[in-house]
This record gives C-alpha cells, sequence and structure tokens, in this order.
C-alpha cells in the first residue's frame, strides 16, 4: 500500500516501519481476535478486550464479541448517520449521485471479474472504458482513523460519508476506487501502521462496512489496539504504556494513486455533511494536481 522505500533504506524498513496489509475487514477482524505476540507485556489486561463500564463508553462497545457482532452485521447507528449525511450531500448538490455503473459486463472486455468466473457468470468480462491494455486505473484512498477526542462522532460520520460520495462521483466516470484505513501510532522511532482494505477496486460501495471502519470508535480503541498487541513488530517498545503516539504517513512514502485523509484534529470543517464533501474535494483536487489525477469539479 505504502511506497517504504522513499521513507529510509530497505536495509532499515523492517525496523523501524510496519505495514500489515488486510484485504478486507473480516480479515483484519481474524488477526485482531488472535492471542498477543509473545513479548507483549501484561497479557491479561489488554485493552482491547477489556470489559468495563468506562472502556463501554470509550470504545462504543461493552466487549469484543459485541464489536466483532458489529462488524460482521453491522452498525445501525453508524449506517444511518452516514446515509443521512449521503442523502444530505446529494440533496444539497455538492456531488451528484452516479447515474451509471462505474464498469459494465459481457462475454468478452478488457479483463475478468474473478468473482463472476468462479460462480460460472458467463458475463463476467469486464468493460470500464479503459484502454487497448487492459490497464484499468485505480485511486487509493487511506484514511487514517485516528481523530482528537474533541471531534464528535457525526464529524468522523460526515467524513465518512463524503469519502463514499467521492468515491462515488470517482467511480461514476470510469476510475475505479479503492479505500484503505490505517491507525498510525509511533513509538521511539518505530511507526506501526496496519492497513485494512474496506472497499476493494471491484466492489460497491458497501455503507455497512464504511460506517464502521471509519466512524466507529471499537475500529480504533477494539480493532486496531489489538492489531497493535498482536504483532510482534511492537515487542520491547513499550506500546503498551498508551499504544503509541498519533502518527500520520510521511507525504514522501504515497505513491502516485494514494490520496491520504490525515488523523482528525479538529471537527469545524466536517461539521455539516455539506462542508464535509468541500473539504473532501478539496484535499482531493490537492493531492490529485500534485499527483496528476483527474481533479473533480
Amino acid at each position: 500500500m505504502i511506497t517504504q522505500s522513499d521513507i529510509v533504506n530497505a536495509a532499515e524498513i523492517r525496523q523501524i516501519f510496519s505495514q500489515p496489509e488486510f484485504g478486507s475487514l473480516a480479515e483484519a477482524m481474524d488477526f485482531a481476535g488472535g492471542k498477543p505476540s509473545d513479548g507483549w507485556g501484561d497479557k491479561d489486561n489488554l485493552s482491547s478486550k477489556e470489559e468495563s463500564e468506562s472502556r463501554e463508553k470509550f470504545t462504543g462497545t461493552k466487549s469484543w464479541p459485541a464489536a466483532k457482532e458489529l462488524a460482521a452485521k453491522g452498525w445501525d447507528e453508524g449506517r444511518a448517520k452516514v446515509a443521512a449525511a449521503l442523502h444530505a450531500v446529494f440533496e444539497s448538490g455538492t456531488c451528484q449521485l452516479a447515474t451509471a455503473p462505474a464498469v459494465e459486463y459481457s462475454v468478452g472486455g478488457a479483463f475478468p471479474d474473478v468473482q463472476r468466473y468462479v460462480a460460472g457468470d458467463i458475463e463476467h468480462m469486464v468493460n470500464d472504458g479503459c484502454d487497448d491494455n487492459g490497464q484499468r486505473p485505480i485511486v487509493r484512498f487511506l484514511v487514517n482513523l485516528c481523530a482528537s477526542a474533541a471531534v464528535k462522532a457525526d464529524a468522523i460520520a460526515n467524513r465518512g460519508a463524503a469519502v463514499a460520495a467521492l468515491v462515488d462521483q470517482i467511480e461514476s466516470g470510469g476510475t475505479r476506487c479503492e479505500i484503505w484505513v490505517t491507525s498510525a501510532s509511533g513509538k521511539g522511532k518505530k511507526l506501526h501502521a496496519p492497513m485494512i482494505c474496506a472497499k476493494a477496486a471491484g466492489d460497491v460501495l458497501d455503507i455497512d462496512t464504511v460506517a464502521f471502519a471509519m466512524g466507529h470508535p471499537s475500529m480504533l480503541r477494539r480493532v486496531f489496539f489489538a492489531m497493535t498487541e498482536n504483532d510482534p513488530f511492537t515487542d520491547g517498545e513499550g506500546y503498551e504504556g498508551g499504544y503509541g503516539s498519533v502518527m500520520d504517513i510521511p507525504a514522501k512514502a504515497m505513491p502516485a494513486d494514494v490520496i491520504y485523509l490525515a488523523a482528525l484534529h479538529r471537527e469545524e470543517a466536517y461539521s455539516t455533511p455539506e462542508k464535509a464533501m468541500n473539504e473532501m474535494r478539496r484535499l482531493y483536487n490537492e493531492q490529485a494536481e500534485l499527483k496528476g489525477l483527474e481533479a473533480q469539479q
């Protein structure tokens, strides 16, 4: 996901930077539900699995099983918030809803949709307006989920909806999008930033996944905390004390097709769905200009 060679030379990468990738939320949950690494400190008091009244307020769930169930079955309140924000964005005219599918399927085309092929669908080839070489453009969004405690849940949901709306707009023009989420934390000279794919390039936007992955506090305070506990990379580094400091991925580490959304430290730009959409477009166009990507009006 991130081009690490732009940060340090190859011999140092394994020592200071870890970015394990998970191709789906389900895959990430499986890893997070495992056991802490051998070098993790107190295995009997894991923040990700703690059950108490204060922890429920902090994470939004009573327990790890409750968080796991939300990730699998959907978060009703979050889905409603994101859906309401999306409706407000499209009703305001801040972003136009896609009026046509981003891809078309037929018996022949530029490249196969593997899931359709395996299912035996004869129309498993994709035509999406790309060039004759079968190269299909992909824009990757990487969202750092870390947010200041002062940022309200509605602002986080508004950002999630704005990302979804912009992705819909971009894909309606024939460019595929991926959405990745991370929680980048540093301790000493080390940076731990697990990457979770919330939407693959060939997938339709799933509001349930977007709502939980980008808006629920348990995503950060249970799922990503558990990843920190379970990854041997963090052993002996003192991550147990606060789980590291909030970090941002260095700009020079971003390849040309990645639009990076930094940690949220203030909510003003995302206080309403319309403001969030305008901010999202501003951030996208600012980075797109530097990276040679198509701007969005």
